[in-house]
């Protein structure tokens, strides 16, 4: 029996031990294999080790079900770095994230300010970890925004 012909159910096991960003190369095999990746869950993807564009990495992104922890971590190699507008897709694409590294360095900063940071906070209520550093367009404003951010989405309905 080949790999094309295994049912669906052993290949999203398989899939499922596919380390990181190995998983981007999935959905680009068929239309099966990225139907089966719309249903799987990854449990963190970090942009670091994969060299494309912002706008393509969340393309990527959009090819999976469920994402659990994104990083954005790019220390000294940040040259294209996250602003409102993509925190607002992803926020709008993975309101299940429990996990978000949108750090920078001190040479490349993150072009993130409080209404992405506020975005986070209502499109992301099961947020537990966040991390900002070096992302000097953040005040306190914001700080507070992301803190109740979920409270005031759990209270809208």
């Amino acid at each position: 029996m080949s790999l094309c012909e295994l049912p669906s159910e052993i290949l999203l096991k398989i899939f499922s031990f596919v380390e990181g960003e190995s998983v981007f190369v999935l959905p680009r095999i068929c239309r099966r294999w990225r139907v089966i990746c719309s249903t799987l869950a990854v449990q963190e993807i970090k942009w670091k080790h994969y060299p494309m564009k912002i706008e393509a990495f969340v393309i990527m992104l959009s090819k999976f079900g469920r994402i659990e922890s994104l990083n954005f971590d790019l220390g000294e190699k940040n040259s294209n770095p996250v602003d409102d507008l993509i925190v607002t897709k992803l926020t709008e694409m993975y309101s299940g994230l429990k996990s978000l590294d949108l750090s920078g360095s001190y040479e490349f900063q993150m072009k993130i300010t409080d209404v992405g940071i506020t975005k986070i906070g209502e499109g992301c209520p099961q947020l537990q970890s966040l991390n900002l550093s070096y992302c000097s367009k953040v005040t306190d404003v914001g700080i507070t925004n992301v803190s109740y951010g979920g409270q005031r989405q759990h209270e809208r309905k």
